[in-house]
Order: C-alpha cells, then structure tokens, then sequence
C-alpha cells in the first residue's frame, strides 16, 4: 500500500492526461461555437419576428386606408346623393285636360295666374295656396284635383284638374261688349277665344285673328248676343246680377242645340217679366245672316218651374222653328220679317 501510494504516474499516463485535456479544450471550444451559434439564430429569429410584426402592421395599415379611402368615396357619393335628393326641386304646373275649346294661349294665362311664386316643391302650403289662387281664376269653375308628382330627385310637376267656364254669350252694354258663361260670369274680354280654324280633322281656336297661322282659314265664332239686360256689369270672375239675364242664358243654351243656331245673332230680354209692354213677347230671338234681312221670332217666356200656368213648352217651340227650316230650305232669317211660336200653331208674317 505503501509503494502504491508513492507510485507516479508513466510517460503512457502522462500521454493519456494530455489527451483527456485536448478533449476538454475541444469540447469547450465545441460548447463556445454552439452558444455563439445558437446566440446569432436567436438574433436573427428576433429580427424575423420584428421583421413579420412590421410587415404585419404595414398590410394592415395599408387595408385600412384602402378601405378607408373606399368608405370616403363611397359616403362622398353617398352625400352627393343625399344633397341631390333634399335639395331644391324644379316644378312645373299643368292643367290636366284642358277643353277643346281652350287656346293655348289662354291655358298659359291661366298657369301664370295660378302657379305659386317663392314656394318649395315640399312646402304644405304650396298645394293650398294652388288651390285658393285657382278658385279665385274666372276662368275655372271648379277646382276637382291637384296631384303632386315627383319626376326625379330635382324635378317635379303638379297636375290641375279642373271645370272651366266657356264662353257662351256676349252681353251688349252701354256701347260696350261682355263675355260670360252659362252661368252668366264675367269673363275676361282679351282671353277670351274669338276665331276659330280647322286644320284636317280638328278645330283650333285663337284670342285673336293674328294668332291664327297663316296656312289655316280664320273663321269668327259665332256667340249670340243678349241685349236689354238691366243691371250692370260686375266684376270679371263674378255672377251678373239679374233675372233677365239668366233667362236670356237659358234661352242661348237651348238655341245652341239647333243646327241653325250660327242664323241667331241677338236675343232681346228688354220685355223681360213684362216691364215694358204688357202685350209684347217677354223674350225675342232675331236671326240675320249679314247684313240680310232680320227676322224676329217671338218666343215668349219659360214655363213656370212650378207649373200652373197655360205656356208652349221649350220643346215645342224648338220643333216649330226646326219645321220652318226646313221648309225653307235650311233658312230661319230673311225670309219672313217674324215667326210668332207662343201658340198652338206657327204663325209668320206675310212678308
């Protein structure tokens, strides 16, 4: 024990030592190139991981003014739409029929006279004040409708429809001359339509003789004048006041229906309810063609609404003078100075 305890170690011992040292130095240096190694892929997966993380961030950002920059075109439009919709719109008015008998000249009076001036297409009170503005026109007669359309977002149009007073008759007063209605309104004098003209199959009527084109025939139209009516004119757009007239209307209406009705030039009411002769006929109508001869055709009165009274009826006294045109050939006026149709049979003039 005790030579091996003073026992030293070989040259082969010695060799073996050396090696086992070189091990560890190789190992040790093999250790210090892995951590450095391992150390360098940490930073370059760090720098990867930021490297993602911007790339990331950067799509991101991108997607988001992309989308963005979408979202404000699409609410620019969105707004361009919406200031189009709600902003001011152009509207026009239109009388929706107008007769046959109206000129268009007198339907672009009656607009200018009836369209509201400094009221939206969306204003409440635009449709009221259409309406008082088109009762108070003396032209219509009734107000049926008013529809308010839009066209499109700035356009839109409001549709009349109406009952309009036509001209019937003309009423000679004091050296002047008065339109009115069957309703005996008074009418405009320079809207009311005095010429007419057939153009193929359809008739056109003018205000006046110079608006008819130069290729058409202007013809006048023919309104029966009431003469002798007492009380005088009213207002344009109101009633004429009287009996006299109303019956004088009424007998204007009933001659209208006749063929021969164009042959009618006056109807005198002076006589009316027997206020100036108590032998003379109430009512005469005198036809004249020209400046031929006139006939004087004593028609007498209406029949009382009540009855109880002894008088021909309208009806009869109509076919009287229906007989006597034909036979005289289609003629009422010249050829006898007065036909009398209040009795039971017609009775003419010798001449």
């Amino acid at each position: 024990m005790e030579g091996y305890a003073g026992w030293k170690a070989g040259p082969y011992a010695e060799s073996m030592a050396r090696t086992r040292k070189k091990r560890q130095g190789a190992s040790s240096s093999i250790s210090a190139a892995t951590a450095v190694k391992r150390w360098v892929g940490k930073q370059f997966s760090a720098r990867g991981q930021v490297l993602t993380k911007l790339l990331c961030w950067c799509v991101f950002l991108a997607a988001i003014l992309v989308g963005g920059a979408a979202a404000l075109t699409a609410m620019e439009r969105h707004a361009r739409t919406v200031r189009t919709a709600e902003g001011p719109v152009k509207y026009t008015v239109q009388l929706e029929p107008t007769p046959n008998w109206m000129p268009t000249t007198l339907g672009r009076f009656i607009l200018s006279d009836v369209t509201p001036q400094g009221l939206a297409f969306d204003d409440p009170a635009l449709g009221r004040t259409l309406h008082e503005k088109a009762t108070k026109n003396p032209w219509i007669a009734h107000v049926m409708e008013i529809r308010r359309e839009r066209l499109s977002a700035a356009e839109g149009v409001i549709r009349v429809r109406a009952q309009y007073r036509q001209p019937i008759a003309r009423v000679a007063k004091d050296g002047r001359m008065y339109y009115v209605d069957n309703e005996g309104v008074l009418l405009p004098y320079s809207q009311t339509p005095k010429f007419a003209a057939r153009e193929a199959d359809d008739v056109k009527y003018f205000l006046h003789r110079d608006a008819v084109p130069v290729h058409l025939q202007p013809v006048r139209i023919h309104y029966i004048a009431l003469e002798g009516v007492e009380a005088a004119p009213p207002k344009t757009g109101c009633a004429w006041e009287g009996e006299d007239l109303l019956q004088g209307l009424r007998l204007v209406r009933l001659l209208s229906t006749r063929p021969w009705a164009n042959q009618v030039s006056v109807v005198d009411v002076r006589n009316h309810a027997r206020r100036i002769s108590e032998s003379e006929p109430e009512l005469c109508i005198y036809a004249q063609q020209g400046r031929g001869k006139p006939t004087e055709i004593r028609f007498g009165r209406f029949p009382h609404p009540d009855g109880g009274d002894w008088v021909i009826s309208p009806a009869r006294k109509m076919q009287y003078l229906d007989d006597y045109v034909q036979d005289q050939n289609g003629r009422l006026a010249g050829v006898h100075s007065y036909i009398d149709v209040r009795f039971d049979e017609l009775r003419v003039s010798l001449n």
